[in-house]
């Protein structure tokens, strides 16, 4: 455990960045090679957002660890081609001190709300320790943030413990125990198979099946890893390789949903071959086109529910004293419940604490005008700089590589909002008709991608149905789209005319 931040918070800045997970450390590094002077307001003890969080048995990412990685800041060191959480934590303690970030960090910061002031030209942050006025801001707090708590009757009159993935608690014992995880998404395949051999009973609550693909992890050898140290570019070599192969998947799930057809074949037969009980192959298997809800990665999670002391069955209704009753009415005894529900992500919890004009929250914006320009700005909301906004997410490849186009381009716009006399500020809100001409681009673009047409209900879609969380295209455009910040996207106004 860190020790605590004692340091006052300075009241008036030029940015102000909130979340130090992998955004907030790329925005940071971004305003400090630029020379514009910012704080990162961080509402834990240390940096590492999600990764810090997220300690769950087997929890690890599911991108290669040499592509889900910053690119100014290879690791050469990573142990497995998929690496583990703590060691991507470890990873991101490590950027942020070796790049002198935390200089500028404030730990144990809890931003309760943010709102735009028209006479000041500033954002005003109220916080868990004082208010902090400041010229830009930029939200990097991430999706995967607020864990997403079913409102399943019952279950907080559930006489043992329930533990959220996001959450972990590794003092509860599950050895010997009757244990339910509800759920079959990226938390629980890797759950699973992690805590089987410590419980005497698994139960595997599943709403909708996922389609699972071979994982394929192993360890790197350590003379791979020296190689990588000593000659860089064979580690750039192979990032480049992994890149460019997600982005042909990314490429059939926008436009050739024929060949995510024989992916579906392909999933099937190693489905058929590794759980033989037909009655729980069928029910493991989808009935939509791999990509419309998120494809997972494992190589022991089918093997693992067909053991004996797993059950797989159906979704859960409700908690009865220690009985966990599904939809078909089934009941099951438990000791201990884990919720694998991932994440409240449409819209993040942040977007409902920040205020742009007219009070107007940002969450409530992005449903009335349909997203924002490059998932990052709106007009609603001056001076406003959002990383991994709406339709910014990925079904293929790894966030990482938006993330630092959004970082380059937020330091580019920063500069000219700051740019000029700091007594008449300017304030950059971008052009109502380039956010909706943009929006409408989105929504034209989705229309044929798997995302729209392949046949499932997803944490994609907002409350309109709307397919709000994904890029509609392969990443090497959206970067190509934010190389350059230009003004003319955006209407410059001054004080007075703050409007």
């Amino acid at each position: 455990m860190a020790a605590a931040d004692v340091r006052p918070l300075p009241t008036a800045v030029p940015v102000a960045i909130i979340g130090a997970g992998f955004g907030g450390i790329a925005a940071a590094h971004e305003l400090r090679r630029t020379g514009i002077d910012h704080i990162l307001l961080e509402r834990a003890d240390r940096v590492g957002g999600t990764w810090r969080d997220n300690t769950y048995p087997g929890c690890a990412c599911d991108i290669p660890s040499h592509l889900y990685s910053l690119s100014w800041a290879p690791n050469p060191n990573w142990s497995r081609r998929f690496a583990p959480a703590a060691e991507i934590d470890a990873y991101l303690a490590e950027v942020a001190d070796r790049e002198q970030l935390t200089d500028r960090l404030f730990t144990g910061v809890d931003v309760g709300s943010a709102h735009w002031s028209a006479e000041t030209s500033t954002w005003r942050l109220e916080t868990s320790r004082g208010r902090v006025d400041c010229r830009v801001l930029v939200v990097a707090a991430g999706g995967l943030s607020q864990p997403n708590i079913p409102d399943i009757p019952g279950l907080a009159d559930f006489p043992g413990p329930v533990l959220h993935t996001a959450h972990w608690d590794a003092a509860v014992p599950l050895e010997g125990l009757r244990v339910g995880v509800v759920g079959t998404g990226a938390s629980a395949i890797q759950l699973v198979p992690a805590i089987v051999d410590r419980v005497s009973a698994l139960t595997v609550f599943q709403r909708t099946p996922a389609w699972i693909f071979p994982r394929d992890d192993r360890q790197i050898p350590r003379w791979r890893q020296r190689l990588y140290a000593r000659w860089p570019v064979s580690q750039r070599i192979v990032r480049e390789g992994q890149y460019w192969r997600r982005e042909l998947v990314v490429h059939a799930m926008v436009s050739r949903l024929g060949l995510l057809e024989r992916a579906a074949e392909q999933a099937r037969r190693r489905l058929a071959t590794e759980v033989r009980d037909r009655d729980l192959r069928s029910r493991l298997e989808p009935d939509y086109l791999p990509g419309c809800k998120r494809a997972l990665l494992s190589d022991d999670f089918y093997r693992t529910v067909g053991r004996d002391r797993v059950q797989v069955v159906g979704a859960l209704e409700q908690i009865v004293g220690r009985q966990a009753v599904t939809v078909d009415g089934d009941r099951h005894e438990l000791d201990v419940l884990v919720l694998a529900t991932g994440f409240e992500v449409l819209p993040p919890p942040m977007a409902n604490r920040v205020f742009g004009l007219d009070g107007v929250s940002v969450a409530a914006d992005w449903v009335d005008r349909g997203g924002a320009f490059l998932g990052m700005a709106t007009a609603a909301a001056p001076n406003l700089f959002w990383l991994t906004g709406p339709n910014t997410g990925l079904g293929g490849n790894s966030m990482i590589v938006m993330i630092e186009a959004q970082a380059r381009y937020l330091a580019q716009a920063t500069a000219a909002a700051l740019a000029g006399d700091p007594e008449s500020p300017r304030v950059l809100a971008v052009s109502p008709v380039v956010q909706r001409r943009y929006t409408n681009w989105i929504e034209q673009r989705m229309a044929g991608t798997v995302w729209q047409l392949g046949g499932c209900n997803s944490w994609y879609l907002d409350e309109n149905g709307r397919v709000a969380a994904i890029w509609p295209e392969q990443t090497w455009r959206y970067r190509r789209m934010t190389r350059t910040f230009r003004s003319v996207h955006y209407e410059q106004r001054t004080p007075c005319t703050d409007r």
